[in-house]
């Protein structure tokens, strides 16, 4: 009874067409967050379009209740080719993006080159659920899914 009183308390979840979300209350680095969906047999999301994308950060706003700034990870990296992003669930290139427009993108130092995709809420610096490039050391909120076909 206890573990499933902790998972209720970590992790917030909802359904959207055949998928199944949840975010974490908590934050992790990307390796850690990767391991935790992985660990409940889901996976860090995947975007394949627009549509997709609306809903999910919809999602992400609402349960983390975002008004100032939320940075949250989700399952895409350029660890395997630098410069080259790709979603760990599938290996599949990333071809949907919402990087901002004109704009440095990174939060990496030049001495930690990882690169992990986090989405950002951030309204003193213009940032609105756009993509942006970080170290995968950094803790973030992370979002899991699980695809029922």
């Amino acid at each position: 009874m206890k573990s499933i009183i902790l998972v209720l308390l970590i992790y917030t979840c909802t359904v959207l067409g055949s998928k199944h979300y949840v975010v974490s209350k908590e934050k992790a680095t990307w390796h850690d967050a990767f391991n935790h969906c992985k660990a409940n047999g889901t996976q860090l999301v995947s975007v394949a379009n627009r549509t997709d994308y609306h809903h999910l950060q919809t999602f992400i706003a609402k349960r983390l209740n975002c008004t100032e700034k939320c940075a949250v990870w989700i399952g895409a990296n350029d660890l395997a080719t630098k410069g080259t992003f790709t979603w760990v669930a599938t290996g599949r290139r990333v071809e949907f993006t919402n990087w901002k427009p004109k704009k440095k993108l990174d939060n990496v130092s030049k001495a930690r080159e990882e690169h992990c995709i986090e989405v950002l809420y951030y309204l003193k610096r213009s940032y609105r659920w756009h993509w942006r490039k970080s170290e995968c050391r950094r803790k973030r909120y992370y979002v899991c899914e699980k695809v029922h076909t």
